[in-house]
């Protein structure tokens, strides 16, 4: 396992390189409200993508690995089937008001097919093939930014879209997914929802409270901060993104269940590396990226920042102990006490400060979130 994941962060290496000359190039020639805005819309992207969880990613994760349920690939792949009919019939309503909600609701659409291809990916073992589309889109994002001196937040999605749709199309082709997938009738697919959804709302809490702590949050804040406010801080969770998402892939890893039996005896040696590795990646990163755009650099918000790598270097590793043994109550907890803690904090610091009012709660919220599940791991191994 640890040689696989050793080439799948170089691969995401390369991925994230290609997304940092993206976000210099739309910083350098279009300012950092338009990253700001662009941040705003995908976390609004997020948000009316819920729907397509009513069929959890985490449950379909794992169901797919069990061979008496061999024939669930087909549910999976009909359910996002239907909800992009929604999708399409929502983008056609949003275009008769105008271009940029034609083009968030589509963005939106491919969203969803990359989250299915995530999900088979990971079920399969097949990470590589998924990361390697994941650069494939990166690198044609970057070549194509390239030829825009000023761009608009309409032609950024259109960008996107393309990219997204080639990536999509790729896939489909190489694993010939749609010759090997027969959609289940509308009858049978909402008889199969109903009868498990006992199974599904024990994840529902967890994927809403997630959603709104990743995307809702964001909408929050840029409801409350100036676009260049949230630029800025979109500039280090894109650092930190590259960072936490090579520790993410332990996770995706880890969810396969042969790699976290044979694994798990080192889970108590790693994470205070990966929270060393992670501060000083995501700090150097930030300052670099900033400083070659010729941004100032707030020295002391990004200090505040890169410390959250340290709990969620240790959370990652939990999650995955205990998605293992279906605990999903105590994630949901986990979440709300995320969203409590940065809601209360942000608040409270936001008319000091607002970029390190943003900072200070998302680090005290994953701190005080990694202590929650320490308590409960604990308990649960006694």
């Amino acid at each position: 396992m640890l040689t696989k994941f050793a080439s799948l962060v170089g691969i995401n290496t390369l991925t994230a390189l290609m997304s940092f000359f993206s976000t210099w190039l739309i910083v350098n020639t279009s300012g950092l409200e338009l990253i700001g805005l662009f941040a705003y819309w995908n976390a609004f992207v997020a948000m009316i993508s819920l729907i397509v969880y009513l069929l959890p990613p985490n449950f379909s994760i794992i169901y797919l690995q069990e061979k008496e349920n061999n024939h669930f690939d087909r549910m999976l792949f009909s359910h996002y089937i239907y909800i992009s009919l929604i999708f399409v019939f929502l983008a056609l309503i949003g275009f008769y008001f105008s271009l940029l909600y034609f083009l968030v609701v589509f963005f939106a659409l491919c969203a969803i097919w990359l989250n299915y291809i995530d999900i088979v990916s990971q079920a399969n073992n097949r990470l590589h093939s998924y990361f390697g589309l994941k650069l494939f889109s990166a690198s044609g994002i970057a070549i194509v930014l390239l030829l825009f001196e000023k761009l608009t937040i309409e032609t950024l999605f259109l960008i996107y879209i393309v990219s997204n749709f080639f990536t999509i199309s790729m896939y489909f082709i190489v694993h010939r997914s749609f010759a090997n997938r027969k959609i289940v009738s509308l009858s049978y697919y909402i008889s199969y929802m109903k009868a498990h959804y006992q199974t599904f709302k024990g994840y529902y809490l967890d994927i809403i409270a997630k959603r709104f702590k990743d995307s809702g949050l964001i909408l929050m804040i840029g409801a409350l901060v100036a676009p260049s406010v949230l630029g800025i801080f979109s500039i280090f969770q894109k650092c930190a993104s590259f960072v936490v998402g090579n520790i993410r892939i332990l996770e995706s890893l880890l969810l396969s269940k042969a790699n976290f039996l044979q694994y798990k005896t080192l889970f108590g040696n790693i994470p205070l590396l990966l929270g060393m590795i992670g501060f000083a990646g995501i700090f150097s990163l930030s300052v670099m990226f900033l400083y070659r755009s010729n941004q100032q650099i707030p020295w002391v918000d990004l200090l505040v920042y890169s410390l959250f790598v340290f709990p969620i270097s240790r959370v990652i590793f939990i999650r995955s102990s205990l998605l293992m043994h279906y605990q999903t109550g105590v994630l949901n907890r986990y979440t709300i006490w995320f969203i409590s803690v940065f809601v209360a904090v942000f608040m409270l610091t936001l008319n000091y400060d607002p970029l390190l009012a943003i900072c200070l709660a998302y680090t005290l919220s994953e701190t005080i979130g990694y202590f929650y599940l320490k308590k409960y791991q604990e308990r649960f191994n006694a």
